[in-house]
């Protein structure tokens, strides 16, 4: 069974924004990417993320703590938690399948990715949109925000790539950021070059350009 490589999204860096702002963003992008004959109860949507939700929760508790938990603003609270910004793009975008966030480095965008492919093969979803967003934390040191989309789909025409398992030994430079892999195979399909992704505790696969 072949997994298709229907399109991506991807920014090396896409600003010092705030989880908020980097949902947004995911949401767009996912929107873009997403067919209108899709049934949004068969999409599914991976993010890995490496500190997302720490710049609300920060501020979030630093209110609480100067101000009175009285005085915290309630909406903010579900913006604390990682899974907030894939479930703000489920929403944005209508989507109805399964939701997952995985929080780490480079190795959690293999996971995600693996678990779209699996869903995929399972039957569950007809497409998957597997994700790494990395927005800034608040009162850490600013660095790159990097993000990626990609939408995979089961034998849907016209493809840019294929996904197919791969048993050979791969070795993957570690990266903090959990959107580096996925935006490496992005830039890897756009220049017409494969590349092998792999990880030390997930599946590997070989993700072939049809350019």
């Amino acid at each position: 069974m072949t997994i298709m490589w229907q399109g991506h999204k991807f920014h090396e860096h896409i600003g010092s924004v705030g989880s908020q702002d980097a949902a947004q963003w995911l949401g767009e992008q996912m929107k873009a990417l997403l067919p209108d004959d899709v049934d949004r109860c068969r999409v599914g949507i991976y993010v890995a993320t490496t500190d997302a939700a720490v710049d609300v929760s920060v501020s979030f508790w630093k209110a609480a703590i100067n101000e009175g938990v009285d005085f915290v603003n309630p909406r903010d609270f579900p913006w604390t938690l990682a899974s907030a910004i894939a479930a703000h793009a489920a929403r944005k975008v209508g989507i109805r399948g399964p939701c997952i966030t995985l929080v780490g480095g480079s190795e959690v965008a293999i996971a995600v990715l693996s678990h779209g492919i699996h869903d995929l093969q399972a039957g569950i979803i007809d497409l998957a949109l597997v994700a790494g967003v990395d927005p800034s934390s608040a009162d850490l040191e600013p660095r790159e925000c990097p993000a990626a989309v990609i939408a995979l789909a089961l034998d849907r025409k016209p493809c840019i790539a294929s996904v197919e398992s791969c048993t050979e030994t791969i070795e993957m430079d570690y990266s903090p950021h959990a959107a580096e892999t996925l935006l490496r195979a992005c830039q890897a399909v756009e220049s017409c070059k494969d590349i092998v992704i792999g990880a030390p505790y997930e599946g590997k696969y070989l993700v072939c350009s049809e350019c």
